[in-house]
């Protein structure tokens, strides 16, 4: 199913590749060394996804890196050409214009390169309701994948933000890491130093990753895991954690029924759900708020057209929708504490921490 899938990915890719090329860069009159330097780093943009999909747990540092840069200059390159054959289409043929288009490329891909490397910023909601007894204080952090670039030092320094917000409680909704436990397990280590009781679920990247292991793990360091099950927290709320394995499937699992089962009527329920397309089932299942990950925001533009569309709409930020009882369910998509290796991207996105508070009404 991989293979299948990564090389029709390849060959999509390709196609881009030499569309990019030979409708963008080579007709450009530039010196053929530049040429040659161009096609060399689109044709690494090109395997850039699948590649570091499937992977990047394998590879250097060095390597993911300038995987990375290749893949997101790639996406602007072929942004470029797309325009370029606008303007000829509409027989506006100017040289200078196509020089600009090609270096604006390379600034944003620098500038949305060096951005996704930056600490989190702190992201504050609120929402109410009527049935919580009192209020409590969540921080949400999503998609850190630590490993071949996310490294020990840069998770020390959010632990250390966290602590000092002082949540009651710290959620992690999935994709923690790019490795396996044997050599990427000390990257995560200052999990173990969160102040406050901390609560996760898995996402597809550990799922990539052998997730039993990850997950014997991280309750080694007193992490929850929670896997279409729910805790009660202070009598106060119920939090649920949906595992949807490698993706959310369809219809027929309804797992969050399965999540929180037996949850009484009178009482909020918080879903941790990785995949915000979950938001529907939520609802119906009178889910106050669902705190969800893996868009990373969309990255950048264009890209986030196209992760908005595979994840039901909902792209990062927050939403509320009527439920199936007629009141209001929130959904939050975090756009990811960190950077996904193979698109290091940050423009109209950025590394986030969440502070939720949920107020009594």
């Amino acid at each position: 199913m991989i293979h299948g899938a990564m090389l029709f990915m390849l060959c999509f890719m390709q196609c881009l590749g030499w569309f990019t090329f030979f409708r963008g860069i080579y007709l450009c009159s530039a010196p053929v060394q530049i040429k040659v330097l161009f096609a060399v780093l689109i044709e690494i943009g090109v395997f850039n996804q699948p590649f570091m999909l499937f992977y990047c747990k394998y590879f250097p540092t060095w390597l993911c890196l300038i995987f990375g840069f290749a893949g997101i200059t790639f996406v602007y390159l072929t942004t470029s050409t797309v325009l370029m054959e606008l303007l000829r289409f509409c027989k506006l043929k100017n040289e200078k214009i196509y020089y600009f288009l090609v270096i604006l490329s390379i600034i944003l891909a620098f500038t949305a390169y060096f951005r996704s490397f930056s600490q989190p910023n702190i992201q504050n909601i609120t929402i109410t309701s009527k049935l919580l007894k009192k209020d409590c204080r969540i921080v949400q952090l999503s998609d850190i994948h630590a490993g071949p670039v996310i490294k020990k030092d840069w998770v020390e320094k959010v632990v250390k933000k966290v602590n000092e917000i002082n949540p009651d409680l710290v959620v992690i909704t999935g994709d923690s890491m790019d490795s396996f436990v044997e050599n990427g397990l000390d990257n995560l280590t200052p999990f173990k130093n969160f102040k406050s009781p901390v609560y996760m679920i898995m996402g597809n990247h550990e799922y990539y990753c052998n997730a039993p292991l990850w997950i014997d793990a991280f309750k080694k360091m007193g992490i929850k895991i929670l896997q279409n099950n729910h805790v009660i927290i202070d009598d106060n709320f119920a939090l649920g954690g949906a595992d949807w394995v490698h993706n959310y499937k369809n219809d027929s699992d309804h797992l969050i029924a399965k999540t929180f089962n037996g949850v009484s009527e009178n009482m909020p329920k918080i879903l941790l759900s990785h995949y915000p397309k979950s938001f529907p089932e939520a609802k119906a299942e009178g889910v106050l708020l669902q705190l969800s990950g893996h868009t990373h925001g969309g990255m950048t533009f264009p890209v986030n057209f196209f992760v908005s569309k595979a994840n039901g709409n909902y792209l990062r930020g927050l939403y509320k929708e009527k439920n199936s009882k007629g009141e209001d369910s929130y959904l939050y998509v975090n756009d990811g504490t960190a950077l996904w290796a193979g698109m290091p991207a940050r423009l109209g996105s950025s590394n986030e921490i969440t502070l939720i508070e949920i107020k009594k009404r």
